[in-house]
């Protein structure tokens, strides 16, 4: 859950359970240059699980000109690359 007020995540999961957050960057045309970056994670006692033991992926989005019913428009492939 994203707290604006600290500019914190938090994402909640049992041990050996993963868990997913998604950050979204929209733009009007195609961009280059992202560098994505995590640390680490860290929990309330201080319990934490380094950036090496994180994936990062990306994703790309397409716009449907005649989305289906039930869809918005927007279509991911949902095939992710590591951006590693």
């Amino acid at each position: 859950m994203w707290d604006p007020a600290t500019k914190t995540v938090a994402l909640r999961a049992a041990r050996n359970e993963f868990t997913a957050f998604q950050l979204v960057i929209e733009a009007d045309q195609p961009r280059e240059g992202f560098d994505i970056q995590c640390a680490g994670l860290q929990n309330d006692q201080g319990v934490r699980i380094a950036g090496r033991n994180l994936a990062v992926f990306k994703e790309w989005y397409t716009q449907v000109r005649r989305p289906p019913p039930g869809m918005n428009g927007l279509h991911s492939d949902r095939r992710g690359i590591p951006m590693r």
